[in-house]
């Protein structure tokens, strides 16, 4: 996952990578190629949300019930 991550990177800066060479370092066709970077993109997007939430605890109450 990573490596096509790092791939989707390259090409998204457009001096890096062409259409042509992120396809063939992915090993598909330049369509399942545009069909990856979609759900690259897709998932990159759904990371980027809110992220993690600081959980508040109070340190006078027990964390299992006894």
């Amino acid at each position: 996952m990573r490596y096509r991550l790092l791939a989707q990177s390259a090409y998204d800066r457009k001096e890096l990578l062409t259409e042509g060479q992120l396809a063939r370092k992915l090993r598909l066709d330049r369509v399942s190629a545009r069909l990856e970077l979609e759900a690259l993109r897709q998932i990159a997007n759904d990371s980027a949300g809110e992220g993690f939430t600081p959980l508040e605890l109070d340190p006078s109450e027990g964390l299992v019930p006894a």
